[in-house]
């Protein structure tokens, strides 16, 4: 059962969906406590308060994101569980395309969360966060295909290809998610 956010969470919350607005719309280089408030349109010291530093901020906006994509992957295991394993790995696919398209859809957040990743490359922090997501994905998504029949699954490497795509969905609006799911599947066929 879901615990109900206080007051603060949500504030919380507020300022780090601000602050990946910051970074989507604006880039990273323009992320600064100032910068967030005036998005968040809450005063410079409320920022503060939650958030010490600039990097404090990053981090935490990182992890916010990721919870957020977290929570549509269980409503993916759900659709599976109400299907009762019945969906087929391209149905899967689309299903996780589409629920990726929503989230994505505003168009900062892709941004956001590739300029996050560029930034993990030199900031420590920001780094181990990453890795640790990146971690998760991709033992799920090889426990994932491993139940559906697949061998020899390399789920880092399979969730880093997507990546790709997502990263060229950005500049190239020809490319759709199903197309990105019928890929994957024809990938993964190679391995079963």
């Amino acid at each position: 059962m879901k615990e109900e956010k206080t007051g603060r969470d949500l504030s919380k919350k507020h300022i780090l969906d601000s602050a990946l607005k910051v970074i989507g719309e604006e880039g990273i280089a323009s992320l600064t406590h100032r910068s967030v408030a005036k998005k968040a349109n809450v005063a410079h010291s409320t920022v503060s308060y939650y958030f010490r530093t600039v990097d404090d901020i990053l981090v935490n906006s990182f992890i916010s994101m990721m919870d957020d994509l977290e929570s549509r992957a269980e409503e993916i295991g759900l659709a599976i569980v109400e299907k009762k394993g019945k969906l087929t790995a391209k149905e899967l696919f689309e299903i996780g395309a589409r629920q990726a398209k929503e989230h994505y859809d505003s168009g900062y957040l892709l941004k956001a969360k590739y300029e996050l990743i560029l930034y993990a490359a030199s900031n420590t922090a920001l780094s181990r966060v990453y890795a640790k997501y990146a971690d998760l994905n991709a033992k799920g998504l090889e426990r994932f295909l491993k139940n559906m029949g697949y061998k020899k699954i390399d789920g880092r490497m399979l969730a880093y290809m997507l990546s790709g795509y997502e990263l060229n969905a950005l500049v190239d609006k020809k490319v759709n998610m199903s197309d990105i799911a019928e890929f994957a599947l024809e990938l993964t066929k190679k391995y079963k």
